[in-house]
This record gives structure tokens, C-alpha cells and sequence, in this order.
């Protein structure tokens, strides 16, 4: 099997190129029956996610939704699990949709220095000096047969994942943890199932082919502007989104904004005014794309727009 290491978009280029999918199994958790609606009329279909906020549920052919076909991705044991890589710029929201599909998720955020340990379990030393064993997440998800969500995947180093996740997605359904003799073998119980998330563009993002090779599904998320609009974005913040989507299309620009970002100028606007929030929306754009960014915003909303920055010392009437 391939193990050398590749640059995430280049691989899942070549991988969704020939991928071909088994039909789904049946759910592991039904979802909420949708409310009534009269005729002509439609709803957005939202699942909660854990930090209060609504999930706002993606078409995807095939499926209702993205939250049933990552649901319906779990099957009866291991061996028939489609295992869901997701990727997109960042604030899409890929984790989102993880939290939202698996009320139960354990996630592992990952990054350059993510260890086998992090992963599986490590001895921590007690105050009196001996030590204990703790469990990862990895052998966590695995006993408690839940979903394991690793977060930015695309940064942790590919012999970290060869160590630890490649036995778990195998489908023998059991394997062992190496750094504990006695922990032994873990047998993997159903509803066990790994979600990799990453941006495939950030600096350092890579995969090997063995690792997108056990992910039989490879979803792209990205920004819906008719939700934003819908959300109370104003105009002018979907439009310089939209504008520099098609500069970076035309590699013209290479940082677009997205949900994250088009959410936090509302918020900004209701906050402190449009002209704030403007302004704060070019400081927020990486350092190098800024120039791009103010010329997009002024052009769009009619004046000269800098960069959010502090003034004169305030001062108060006496």
C-alpha cells in the first residue's frame, strides 16, 4: 500500500477522480421529522450543535442532507463503514456539520505536533508520583462506539496517523494500543467511525494516500451566500465575498471570505456601524491578500476604506 506522502489537493484530486461509493446503510440515529409546512412554502433544516448554535443542514445529492449522509455513513460494523473526509476553506463549517450529525462526537483538534499518544493514551504522573494510565480519543470513541471527529487532519504528521487511526479504519474492527501492553486489544463496538476535516490549502497540509484511501467519501464544503443573506449579512459584505471568489477563480486573489467571516460582519455592523465593521472586515483578511480586500470594500461600498486601526487618544467633556 502507497504510504508516501502527498499534498492534500493533489491527492484528493486523484482519488475523487475514480471514487466510487456503496449505497448507504441505514442511519444510526433517525432524523427529526420535519414540521409541517404549507404547500409552496420551504424551510431551512437546521440540527443543533453543542455550543448552542444552529447547523444549517447542505443538499447533497443522494442524501436529504449532509447530516443524513454522514449519519447514514455508520454502518452495522466496521467493515461497512464509509468513512467521511471533509474539506474547504476554513469557516465553511465543516466541524459544524460533524457536531451537528453526532450529538456524541469526541474531536482531537490536530496540529504539527499531535503525537500518537494524543491519539490513543499516554501515562500522566499522579501528584504522589506514580502514574496512570488515560485513554486517547481514538480508544474512547472506539469503546464507546461513537463518532471520532480529527480536526485539521491534514497537520499532523502522516507516521502520527500510520501509528494509530490506519488500524481503527481497517475493518477488523479491533486493534491494539502498542504503548500500553496491558491496555491490550481494543474491540471496536458499532457506531464507531472517524471524520477527517482539513483545509487542503493551509500551509503544511498534507496526506498520504494510504490515509484518503480509507476515506471512501471526500465532501467539499463551502459558503452558501443565500443563507448568509438570509441570516441578516448585509449586501455589500456577500457581494465583496462573491467578488473576490471570482478573483481567486481567476487567480487573482487567493483569500475569499466566508461563513465565519460574513457572520462576524453582521455582528460587527449591529455592534458598532457598517463603517466599523467595513474597515474590520480588510484587517481580518490575511496580511499579504489586504491590499486586494480594501480595493474590493471601497470599490463596493463607494469610498476609500482602510484597515481597522486605533486613533487620537480619546478624550471625554469635563
Amino acid at each position: 500500500m502507497a504510504t508516501a506522502s502527498a499534498t492534500v489537493a493533489d491527492a484528493l484530486a486523484k482519488f475523487r477522480a475514480g471514487e466510487t461509493l456503496a449505497p448507504p446503510t441505514p442511519p444510526i440515529a433517525p432524523a427529526a421529522p420535519a414540521a409541517p409546512v404549507k404547500a409552496g412554502r420551504t424551510r431551512r433544516i437546521t440540527y443543533p450543535r453543542p455550543n448552542g448554535e444552529d447547523y444549517y443542514a447542505r443538499e447533497v445529492i443522494g442524501s436529504d442532507h449532509d447530516i443524513d449522509m454522514l449519519r447514514s455513513s455508520v454502518g452495522e460494523t466496521t467493515r461497512k463503514n464509509l468513512y467521511c473526509l471533509l474539506f474547504g476553506e476554513p469557516g465553511v463549517g465543516k466541524t459544524g456539520a460533524a457536531e451537528a450529525a453526532f450529538p456524541e462526537l469526541i474531536t482531537l483538534e490536530g496540529d504539527g505536533d499531535t503525537t500518537v499518544d494524543d491519539l490513543v493514551g499516554m501515562w500522566v504522573q499522579n501528584p504522589d508520583g506514580t502514574y496512570e494510565w488515560v485513554d486517547g480519543p481514538l480508544v474512547e470513541a472506539a469503546e464507546q462506539g461513537t463518532a471520532l471527529l480529527i480536526d485539521e487532519i491534514a497537520l499532523i504528521e502522516p507516521k502520527v496517523l500510520a501509528g494509530s487511526v490506519y488500524a481503527a479504519m481497517d475493518g477488523r474492527g479491533r486493534f491494539r494500543v502498542k504503548t500500553n501492553p496491558k491496555r491490550g486489544i481494543i474491540t471496536i463496538k458499532p457506531g464507531f467511525t472517524v471524520i477527517g476535516s482539513c483545509n487542503p490549502n493551509a500551509p503544511g497540509a498534507r496526506m498520504s494516500e494510504a490515509l484518503l484511501s480509507r476515506f471512501s467519501i471526500h465532501m467539499e464544503y463551502t459558503t452558501d451566500y443565500d443563507l448568509a443573506k438570509q441570516l441578516g449579512v448585509p449586501p455589500k459584505f456577500i457581494a465583496v465575498a462573491k467578488n473576490l471568489q471570482t478573483k481567486k477563480e481567476n487567480n487573482n486573489s487567493r483569500y475569499v471570505p466566508q461563513m465565519r467571516e460574513l457572520l462576524a460582519a453582521k455582528e460587527a455592523t449591529e455592534r458598532y456601524g457598517i463603517d466599523f465593521a467595513a474597515a474590520n472586515f480588510i484587517s481580518t483578511a490575511p496580511e499579504r491578500d489586504r491590499p486586494v480586500v480594501a480595493d474590493v470594500v471601497s470599490r463596493q461600498f463607494g469610498t476609500a476604506i482602510a484597515p481597522l486601526r486605533s486613533g487620537d487618544a480619546a478624550t471625554a467633556a469635563i
